[in-house]
């Protein structure tokens, strides 16, 4: 597959320091520490990232050798990750499935912020291993079954990601990639 090669540029990240980057004009704050995770809130324009270091540059040289259209993230918890691919990748389409019922105002300010309402699709209130309740979320978005990339950074749980794993993989492109990330949370 190529790399991107939309009109417009990809927007450039930059690292203040190890544990926070901008794209853009926003600013993402990145770790994996349980503290951190639980104490740092998302705004409109800084966005907790549940990541290391070395996922983000994981996700950066995916950026800079596929070219990424469409994306399913199975996790918002507190946008973070939904507001990077939508500043990386700058897809056509990336919906963003969510357990928790309630919206993440942060993200919310985001979307209306950078006019992205068609764009990027969250999905309060789905269980990642709800056989109909995601069906029902990837037949209305990805009918075509055409799924670029799949990130699922949602229960750390294996009956869960199992459960979305065989759900969403009829819906990956072929070399589409699916990723499960950071199953060593508990270890860190």
């Amino acid at each position: 597959m190529e790399p991107p090669s939309t009109g417009s540029q990809l927007p450039e990240p930059e690292w203040i320091d190890e544990n926070l980057m901008r794209v853009d004009g926003v600013e993402f704050f990145v770790t994996a520490g349980l503290d951190a995770l639980h104490a740092h809130q998302s705004t409109r324009n800084h966005f907790l990232l549940g990541k290391n270091r070395q996922m983000v540059d994981d996700i950066l040289a995916l950026r800079d050798r596929e070219h990424i259209e469409r994306i399913l993230d199975i996790g918002i918890f507190k946008g973070g990750s939904a507001a990077l691919y939508a500043k990386l990748f700058q897809p056509a389409k990336l919906v963003a499935v969510e357990y928790a019922a309630e919206p993440v105002p942060a993200l919310t300010q985001f979307i209306d912020d950078n006019a992205l309402g068609a764009r990027l699709i969250p999905v309060y209130g789905t269980d990642q291993s709800d056989a109909k309740a995601m069906s029902r979320v990837l037949e209305a978005h990805f009918s075509a079954r055409d799924i670029d990339l799949v990130v699922d950074d949602a229960s750390h749980f294996f009956m869960e990601s199992r459960a979305a794993l065989n759900l969403a993989l009829p819906y990956l492109r072929p070399g589409g990639l699916y990723i499960i990330e950071d199953w060593g949370w508990a270890h860190w």
